[in-house]
């Protein structure tokens, strides 16, 4: 794989020095109990690839590169964390209820599949005030999409605090998208065809991609109080 090294997993230490050279430090680090594991949650973490990095979760491995560092991934491509589906929450919760002990860091990504196609944008839009950018969405949809967000959320943070409330949970919003209409890699235009469809101005786009960021940042600021 040329952006992604091939990983492998091995019983112990003599098996990993079969395969590859292991210097004094990497087998200090390898046999000891500080040596992280992360649990990412959710979808962007892991199922994007960035050409040259090979995903998001890969940049973990900045924080220290001599440092052992074990990443569990719990999700699926296009994941919504309103409603991931029962196999991915269970997945979620047994890993939790028997590894718990050993996951230093859980890593959620969620909230942005809930609202980035026309199947989950359009039920929360409407014909608007050409310069009042709230008024093309509707209050109660968008109250509706975000206590599911929250109640997503709020799930993960339950089986942390039964299973490992003293392990830290990390999640991010996300940055002003440009709705061009160009998908990421091969991925679904997203936001444009909503906006076409309710006859958004272009010079207004910005300000409801703005609006709806906003309120997920929003929902995520209070769960981190």
């Amino acid at each position: 794989r040329p952006v992604k090294p091939l990983a492998l997993m091995v019983r112990d230490l003599a098996a990993a020095r079969a395969l590859a050279a292991v210097s004094s430090a990497e087998a200090e680090l390898l046999a000891s109990p500080q040596a992280p594991i992360v649990l990412l949650f959710g979808d962007s973490w892991f199922w994007y690839p960035i050409p040259g990095v090979g995903n998001l979760a890969d940049k973990f491995n900045d924080f220290g590169r001599g440092q052992a560092m074990s990443l569990v991934s719990i999700g699926d491509i296009g994941v919504e964390i309103g409603d991931p589906g029962k196999h991915i929450l269970y997945e979620l919760s047994t890993f939790l209820q028997w590894e718990a002990r050993t996951v230093d860091l859980i890593a959620v990504s969620g909230g942005g599949n809930d609202f980035a196609g026309p199947d989950d944008l359009d039920p929360l839009m409407q014909p608007g005030n050409k310069t009042d950018p709230k008024s093309w969405f509707k209050e109660d949809a968008m109250k509706d999409l975000f206590q599911r967000v929250r109640a997503g959320y709020e799930r993960v943070i339950h089986l942390r605090d039964t299973f490992c409330p003293d392990i830290a949970i990390l999640t991010h919003s996300y940055d002003y998208a440009h709705a061009s209409g160009k998908g990421f890699l091969f991925f679904s235009p997203w936001i444009k065809p909503s906006f076409d469809k309710f006859g958004v101005p272009d010079v207004l786009r910005p300000a409801l991609i703005k609006v709806i960021i906003d309120r997920l940042a929003q929902v995520q600021k209070a769960l981190a109080k």
